[in-house]
């Protein structure tokens, strides 16, 4: 039924595939309005849509960093916003779009069909949401039940299921959208489907008849780390083992890399280039986000525990425990030394604004929000003076 389905809605869209096409540059995150009459999506900076003979292209709104989209039949057009840390919705005949949340640690996926709760993935500790949370968020009172405890981007089906992605693989769990709760535990419907646990995307989708089209593949995000030449391109895979690696970061020296490792229990792994020897960072476990210094002698990161984000300093080949420089109940990270090690520039992802640690003064930190609510990054100019940021 499903293979009837796939090629009943081929061969209707073939006619107007080349019409869409030409019309609809950098496309992201596209949906079906309800009655599948139109499509509407995000671009780099916009959310637009489009019938599906391609008349009536319409820019509804500018937009940041948007993902997620989802068309609900009371005529609302959903979108999560600064990589779904804000959900906000528009008429989808136009006009102003509106706030509805501001999530700091959960990713919008999409509204239920009685447009009160809608579906959330948190974005926490771990760099795989393979072991984050499926959660449900009341609309109206913006608060979070957990529903999955391992899993990330879920969809409703009107069969009176949720469909999620985990460990490359398609699961399903009875849910009770009226009373908010799941029922039994999940079980695997597909295997071998593309997704990325790093960025918290499936590529899936599933239409009102039940009908589910995937890309087949795996977790995109487990991959080997690779050292490139950069005068002949030449590639050398190094005898580190696949995993999903975050943020990775080189000494000044090219000597020693350090890699945030997604596991179950978050750590990270140092690596000798030139003995091959290679060794988790003590003290790391549940921490990531490694940096060095400017001279390489010690190494920052973040130690993830009950809710809150500690930076840590390590010194490299001391004997010493690490040092707790600073505590914040959201996601911190590193993201540069200053030239005489005395200060750290810190990414705060969940207010999206970034802070200067001093060392030695943790009291002392300093909030900047250039742009509130997205500015990321920070990186200090080699004198030390000026901070370049996202």
């Amino acid at each position: 039924q499903a293979e009837d389905g796939i090629r009943d809605a081929r061969s209707s869209l073939v006619g107007s595939e080349m019409c869409i096409r030409d019309r609809t540059e950098d496309v992201q995150h596209a949906t079906f309005s309800p009655d599948g009459q139109a499509v509407a999506f995000v671009t780099l900076s916009q959310l637009k849509r489009v019938g599906i003979e391609g008349d009536d292209l319409r820019t509804l709104c500018d937009t940041s960093n948007a993902l997620r989209v989802d068309w609900t039949a009371d005529g609302w057009i959903w979108f999560g916003e600064n990589e779904s840390l804000f959900i906000r919705r528009i008429r989808e005949t136009g006009g102003q779009p509106e706030t509805v949340s501001r999530l700091t640690d959960k990713v919008f996926s999409e509204v239920l069909p009685n447009g009160r709760a809608a579906l959330v993935t948190s974005r926490g500790s771990h760099a795989s949401v393979d072991y984050e949370e499926v959660g449900l968020l009341d609309l109206e009172t913006l608060e979070v039940r957990p529903l999955i405890a391992s899993g990330y981007d879920p969809r409703y089906l009107d069969s009176g299921h949720l469909l999620f992605a985990r460990g490359g693989n398609l699961l399903a769990v009875a849910f009770d959208a009226e009373r908010g709760r799941v029922d039994g535990e999940p079980v695997t419907v597909v295997r071998g489907v593309a997704m990325d646990s790093f960025f918290g995307h499936a590529q899936v989708d599933v239409s009102r008849n039940g009908t589910v089209a995937y890309v087949p593949g795996g977790d995109r995000a487990i991959g080997r780390i690779v050292e490139v030449d950069r005068r002949t391109g030449e590639e050398r895979s190094l005898p580190i083992k696949a995993a999903l690696h975050g943020a990775l970061d080189l000494d000044p020296r090219d000597r020693i890399l350090a890699v945030h490792v997604g596991d179950v229990n978050d750590y990270v792994w140092i690596y000798d280039l030139e003995t091959g020897i290679g060794q988790k960072l003590p003290g790391s476990d549940g921490g990531g986000w490694p940096n060095f210094s400017a001279s390489g002698d010690s190494i920052a990161y973040t130690l993830f525990e009950s809710g809150r984000s500690t930076l840590m300093v390590q010194a490299l080949g001391s004997r010493q425990p690490p040092r707790e420089i600073f505590s914040h109940p959201t996601n911190l990270q590193v993201t540069s030394w200053s030239p005489d090690a005395s200060l750290l520039a810190v990414s705060n992802f969940a207010e999206g604004r970034i802070a200067i640690v001093p060392i030695d003064d943790p009291a002392g930190v300093e909030w900047i929000a250039p742009d509130v609510g997205n500015s990321v990054f920070p990186h200090f100019s080699p004198n030390g003076d000026w901070l370049a940021y996202h």
